[in-house]
């Protein structure tokens, strides 16, 4: 899924070095590992301020991340 370009993150696609390009899910979910260059982490943290399908995204995408983990937290105490 890409997330429409704004001001904030338009730039050439698909650039991680700060630039931007549509937010995708990609970036979201490199955004909630901590695995983004800070520019491109402050444009999606502006949209999750000023987007609500943006932050809904971002908290759906943290909570399928904390549910997978406690399945693999789960199967190794097995």
């Amino acid at each position: 899924m890409r997330l429409a370009c704004t001001r904030d993150n338009a730039g050439s696609p698909g650039s991680r070095t700060g630039g931007g390009g549509p937010i995708t899910d990609e970036d979201l979910n490199a955004y909630i590992d901590g695995q983004l260059p800070y520019n491109r982490r402050r444009n999606i943290e502006r949209l999750i301020v000023t987007d609500d399908a943006v932050r809904v995204q971002v908290e759906s995408l943290r909570r399928v991340r904390e549910l997978v983990r406690l399945a693999f937290t789960l199967n190794k105490k097995e």
